[in-house]
C-alpha cells in the first residue's frame, strides 16, 4: 500500500511531498511555495466570488500529536490560519456518530447513530436488518438529522463527498452530487486528485462544500497505541499528504481560492485494562454493546435496569453505570432508544466486554471515553480567504459547532436544526454574519398570590421587593412556553417564579458592590392569616412519606431562616422560594455545594451565583411541559447552579469589567449519590455548560455582557472546578477528592471570625451567638434586640446598611469609622431587610 512509503527515518524533514515513495533522508517537497502564497492573503487567482468549503477529516488525530513536533505543514496552516487549542467530540467519541455530528450539528442521541455498533427493532424486519455496523447501515431509518451536503443541495449549490459515514446512503431522499461507496483500500494520494478535479469543474458544476476522510492515524493507533514509534511514522505520512495536497493546490492557482477546515473525530487512549461483565453479573439473555463506553440491552435477561445498576455500582470497579435516564446531562446521551437500558462509562485505558470469548480481541489503543479527557481532544484547524491569519480560539468547543460554521462560510440562507449555537465561532471568520440576538421578553414584577389578604401602602409596588437590581432579571430572555415567569428583587438577590406550576423558577444571589437600600423599604405591609402557611404545611405533608422536605436553595434563605417568617408578612413567598429535595440530597450534595462556593467567595470574593430546579422527566435535555411537570407532584429532576466569578467587581447590571470565570452543574435530584463516587468527583461528572442549563430550563443567561462573551461562557465546558486555594491547589497538582477534603476541612483557609457556614442555622441565633461581638456596642445593641424592633431602631441599622453594604459576598466590610478588622456577616444584613417590614411601631 502507498502508506508504506511513509514508514520513514522519523525525521520531521523527510515527510512525503509526492506520490513517490520517500526513504531519503534528504527527500523534500518539490517546491514550497504554496507555504509563500498561502501566507500573503493574495485574491484568487480564479477570480471566483465565493470559495468552496473543503472539509478534511483525519480519523483518530490526537491533538497532542502535534507535540511531537513531526507534522511541519500542518503547523504551517495553523500559522496562515485559524485554530482551537483541540475540539471536544461528542459522546461517546467513536468514529461514525462523531463524524455524522460534525457534520449535521448534532448530538448522537438526536441524529440516532449513537455507536459504530447497535441494534435497534424498529429498523426493517429481519434481526439483521435490526443490527447496525459500519459496514451494514443501508436503511435511511437509521440515518436522523440533515447531513450538511443535504443543507447545500437544499440552498441550490452542489456537494461532493470522498467518503464520510453516512455520505453512500439515501438520507431523507438525497445523496451527495458527488459521492462514492466506501472502499478503505482507495488511494489516499487519489483522494487528493479527485477534489483537484472538482475544485477544476466549470462554476454551474463545481461543489461548494467537499468532505474527504482518511482513516489514518487512526488504525494505526488502534494497533500500536497513541504513543508507539508507528503512529509517530503515521503522524508524517498524513502530514506529507497534507503537504501534496496544498502543493497541487497552488500548482493550480488554488491555493487561496477554498476554505480547509482540517479536523479529527476523536482522540486515542492506550489501552490498559479489560473488564469482563460475566465476572461480575449474569449476562444471560443480555445484548451487550462492548467498548470503553459499555452499553446493555437486557432483552430475555428477565432483569430490571435498577437491579443490575445495584449489582454493578458501588463496587470499587473501574468505571461508573448509569441506567439510561441518569446519564450524565453534559453527555446528552439518553433521549434515543437505541443507547439501551443501562450505559457503562470507563474509566480511561478500561474496556467493557461482555465475557472473555471469541468476540474479545485485544487492542492497544481505543477511544469513545468522556471527551473532557486530554486523550480524547481531537484537531480542529481552518485556514483560507475568509479565515483569519494566525488566530487561536479563545477556548476549545464541541464539533457539533461545525455545521454552522460551514453554512456561515457558504452563507447558506437556510439550515436544518441542530444542537450547534450560532456565533460561537464567528472570530475565526474575517467577514463573520452579523450575530442574530435573540429577542427579548419583559418579564412582570411577581404580585402576591392572595392580594385579599396582603395590603401594601401605596408607595410599595410590591412592599419588600426592590428594583435596583432589576435588569438583570426584566432582560432575561425566557423562550414563549416560559411567558409565565415573574420576578422579584431585593438589595441581596432576585427571583423567578414560575407562575403555572407555582414553583420557584431560579434565585440569584446579585453581588455587586453597589447593590443598595431604598426608601421602600419603610414601607410596612399588614398580613392576616394568609392561606400560603396552611398550603405549605398541605404539601409538606405530601411530600414527606418520601422523605422530602422543602428547602431553600442559597444559603442566605436556609430553611429554618425561612421558617421564622411563616406567620409574617412574607409567608407566601417562603413557601414559594423552597423547593422540593430528598432530604439525602440536600444533606449530602447540596449543601456540600453550598459549602464550596462560600469557601470560594473566601479566595474570589465577587461570586454571583444563580440556582434552580429543572424538570426534564421525559430525558430529552429540554425542559417539560408544565403538564409534565404537574404530573410528577412538581419535584424537579435535577437541581442546576451556575457560579460566576469577576477578577475586578460586578457592576449592578452584573457585568464585569474583568475577567469572568463561570463554573455551571445539572445535579440529579437522587436520593443517593450515583456510583458511591466522591462528592467532589461527582461534582465535577455533572458538570454541565451554561447553555445546556437554558434548554433544561427554558432561561436565557448573561444577556446584558457582549454578545461573543456570553456565548464564550454559555459554551464553557469545566475539566475542573475552580481551585480552593492557590496554595494548597495549583495547576501543577490536579485536584482531587482527598485533596478536596482536606482542604475543606483545613480552618486556616476559611474560618474568619464572622463566616456564615452553610451547616449552621443562618438568622437571629446566629447574631445573638456572638457573631458580630468585634462590632461596635450601639450597633451590637441593636443587633442582639428582640426580634420586635422600634421603627427608629430599625432606621438607624437601614442607614448603616446604605453606607456599609460595599460588599464582597457573603461580607460587608465596616466604614471607616471602625477598625477595619471588623467584619459582620452578609446574612446579618439580611437579617436586618428582611425582618423589617414585620416591625410594629411603639
Amino acid at each position: 500500500m502507498e502508506e508504506d512509503c511513509a514508514i520513514l527515518s522519523g525525521n520531521r524533514d523527510t515527510a512525503l511531498a509526492t506520490k513517490k515513495c520517500c526513504t531519503e533522508r534528504d527527500c523534500q517537497p518539490e517546491d514550497n511555495s504554496w507555504q509563500t502564497q498561502i501566507n500573503s492573503r493574495k485574491q484568487c487567482a480564479k477570480g471566483w466570488q465565493s470559495f468552496p468549503v473543503v472539509i478534511i477529516s483525519l480519523d483518530g488525530f490526537r491533538a497532542d500529536y502535534l507535540k511531537n513536533n513531526i507534522t511541519p505543514t500542518i503547523e504551517q496552516l495553523i500559522q496562515a490560519g485559524s485554530h482551537a487549542p483541540y475540539m471536544y467530540s461528542s459522546y461517546p467519541t467513536k468514529t461514525f456518530p462523531n463524524h455524522y455530528s460534525i457534520v449535521t450539528g448534532l448530538y448522537p442521541e438526536a441524529h440516532g447513530i449513537i455507536d459504530n455498533r447497535m441494534y435497534d427493532p424498529e429498523v426493517g424486519i429481519t434481526e439483521e436488518d435490526h443490527r447496525f455496523t459500519m459496514a451494514h447501515s443501508e436503511n435511511t431509518k437509521w440515518w436522523l438529522g440533515e447531513p450538511i451536503w443535504n443543507t447545500v443541495q437544499a440552498n441550490g449549490l452542489k456537494s461532493a463527498v470522498y467518503f464520510w459515514p453516512g455520505s453512500d446512503r439515501e438520507i431523507k431522499g438525497r445523496r451527495p452530487t458527488y459521492w462514492f461507496n466506501y472502499n478503505q483500500s482507495a488511494s489516499y494520494y487519489g483522494r487528493f486528485d479527485k477534489v483537484l478535479d472538482w475544485l477544476k469543474l466549470p462554476d454551474s458544476e463545481r461543489p461548494s462544500l467537499i468532505n474527504v476522510y482518511f482513516d489514518e492515524p487512526d488504525g494505526t493507533g488502534h494497533h500500536f497505541g497513541p504513543d508507539s514509534n508507528q503512529v509517530k511514522e503515521k503522524l508524517l505520512f498524513v502530514d506529507g499528504l497534507l503537504n501534496y495536497f496544498f502543493t497541487s493546490l497552488w500548482r493550480s492557482d488554488l491555493v487561496n481560492c477554498i476554505n480547509a477546515i482540517i479536523l479529527s473525530d476523536h482522540g486515542m487512549q492506550q489501552v490498559s485494562q479489560d473488564i469482563f461483565l460475566s465476572e461480575h453479573i449474569d449476562t444471560s439473555g443480555m445484548e451487550i454493546f462492548p467498548g470503553p463506553v459499555g452499553r446493555i440491552m437486557l432483552r430475555q435477561s428477565g432483569m430490571k435496569s435498577e437491579e443490575v445498576y445495584e449489582q454493578l455500582s458501588c463496587q470499587n470497579l473501574p468505571f461508573r453505570v448509569y441506567t439510561r435516564t441518569d446519564v450524565p446531562k453534559r453527555f446528552h446521551y439518553s433521549s434515543s432508544n437505541r443507547i439501551g437500558d443501562l450505559v457503562i462509562d470507563g474509566n480511561p485505558g478500561v474496556k467493557i466486554w461482555k465475557d472473555n470469548s471469541s468476540s474479545y480481541y485485544k487492542v492497544e489503543g481505543d477511544h469513545g471515553y468522556d471527551y473532557k479527557i486530554q486523550s480524547m481532544r481531537s484537531l480542529f484547524l481552518a485556514v483560507g480567504p475568509d479565515i483569519k491569519s494566525g488566530f487561536k480560539c479563545s477556548m476549545p468547543f464541541q464539533n457539533i459547532e461545525v455545521y454552522n460554521l460551514i453554512a456561515d462560510l457558504l452563507n447558506l440562507k437556510y439550515r436544518a436544526p441542530n444542537n450547534g449555537t450560532l456565533g460561537i465561532l464567528h472570530p475565526i471568520m474575517v467577514k463573520p454574519p452579523n450575530p442574530q440576538l435573540p429577542d427579548r421578553m419583559r418579564l412582570e414584577r411577581c404580585l402576591t398570590r392572595n392580594e385579599e389578604t396582603l395590603q401594601f401602602c401605596k408607595k410599595c409596588a410590591v412592599g419588600l421587593f426592590l428594583p435596583p437590581n432589576e435588569v438583570e432579571l426584566t432582560t432575561l430572555v425566557v423562550s414563549q412556553q416560559k411567558a409565565n415567569l415573574c420576578y422579584v428583587t431585593t438589595a441581596n438577590y432576585g427571583l423567578l417564579y414560575d407562575r403555572n406550576v407555582s414553583l420557584l423558577s431560579s434565585i440569584y444571589a446579585l453581588i455587586s458592590p453597589s447593590q443598595k437600600v431604598t426608601e421602600e423599604l419603610e414601607c410596612s405591609v399588614s398580613h392576616q392569616g394568609s392561606s400560603a402557611c396552611k398550603a405549605l404545611t398541605e404539601r409538606e405533608q405530601v411530600l414527606a412519606p418520601r422523605n422530602i422536605s422543602l428547602y431553600a436553595l442559597l444559603p442566605f434563605t436556609e430553611n429554618e431562616f425561612a421558617d421564622k417568617f411563616t406567620e409574617s408578612d412574607l409567608s407566601w413567598l417562603t413557601a414559594e422560594w423552597r423547593c422540593p429535595m430528598y432530604d439525602s440530597f440536600y444533606q449530602k450534595v447540596w449543601l456540600y455545594l453550598l459549602r464550596l462556593i462560600v469557601r470560594y467567595t473566601q479566595l474570589y470574593r465577587n461570586i454571583l451565583t444563580i440556582v434552580g430546579p429543572i424538570f426534564d422527566y421525559d430525558h430529552d435535555g429540554l425542559f417539560d411541559s408544565d403538564e409534565l411537570a404537574s404530573s410528577r407532584d412538581h419535584v424537579p429532576s435535577h437541581y442546576f447552579c451556575i457560579a460566576a466569578r469577576c477578577s475586578t467587581h460586578w457592576t449592578p447590571e452584573n457585568t464585569c469589567s474583568g475577567e469572568i470565570s463561570t463554573m455551571s452543574f445539572v445535579i440529579p435530584h437522587k436520593r443517593e449519590i450515583l456510583n458511591c463516587q466522591e462528592r467532589y468527583d461527582y461534582l465535577l461528572m455533572h458538570t454541565a455548560r451554561v447553555r445546556d442549563i437554558e434548554l433544561l430550563s427554558g432561561l436565557r443567561f448573561f444577556d446584558l455582557w457582549g454578545v461573543q462573551e456570553a456565548l464564550v461562557h454559555r459554551l464553557h465546558i469545566n475539566e475542573e472546578l475552580w481551585p480552593l486555594s492557590s496554595a494548597n491547589v495549583t495547576q501543577a497538582e490536579p485536584q482531587t477528592s482527598e485533596r478536596i477534603s482536606a482542604a475543606l476541612d483545613d480552618d486556616s483557609l476559611v474560618r474568619p471570625e464572622s463566616l456564615v457556614d452553610v451547616d449552621l442555622k443562618v438568622g437571629l441565633a446566629q447574631v445573638q451567638n456572638g457573631y458580630i461581638r468585634t462590632l461596635t456596642t450601639p450597633f451590637a445593641q441593636l443587633m442582639r434586640a428582640d426580634t420586635t424592633m422600634c421603627r427608629e431602631s430599625v432606621n438607624v441599622l437601614i442607614q448603616l446598611a446604605k453606607v456599609h453594604y460595599r460588599a464582597h459576598f457573603p461580607f460587608v466590610a465596616l466604614s471607616d469609622r471602625h477598625e477595619e478588622n471588623e467584619r459582620f456577616s452578609w446574612s446579618e444584613l439580611l437579617f436586618i431587610i428582611w425582618y423589617q417590614p414585620a416591625i410594629v411601631n411603639p
